[in-house]
């Protein structure tokens, strides 16, 4: 499996993206991306789930299914989502709460 199933670009256009696995495979995607960082808590169906590290915040809305990504070096993990989109990776098995 890989993330291609999962990862799209919005039909908003820009830099938005979208999510359309669930939060065990976004949790798989992002360890896969070697991305070292804190998920927020509880991991429970339309809850936003966030990715906090020292770099960047992405915060994923299960219920549009969209990727909401802020911080200071925000614009590496876009450029590395874009790159993703061309060249997928295989998920990993990660451990989550």
């Amino acid at each position: 499996m890989d993330s291609s199933q999962f990862l799209r670009l919005s039909a908003k256009g820009g830099d938005r993206f979208e999510w359309i696995g669930d939060v065990q495979e976004l949790v798989k995607f992002f360890a896969a991306l070697n991305y070292v960082g804190t998920w927020s808590k509880p991991f429970c169906e339309g809850n936003p789930h966030k990715f906090t590290n020292k770099d960047f915040t992405c915060t994923w809305y299960a219920s549009k299914k969209s990727l909401l990504i802020q911080g200071k070096k925000s614009k590496d993990l876009i450029d590395k989502l874009r790159h993703v989109l061309k060249n997928p990776i295989p998920l990993i098995d990660a451990e989550f709460c």
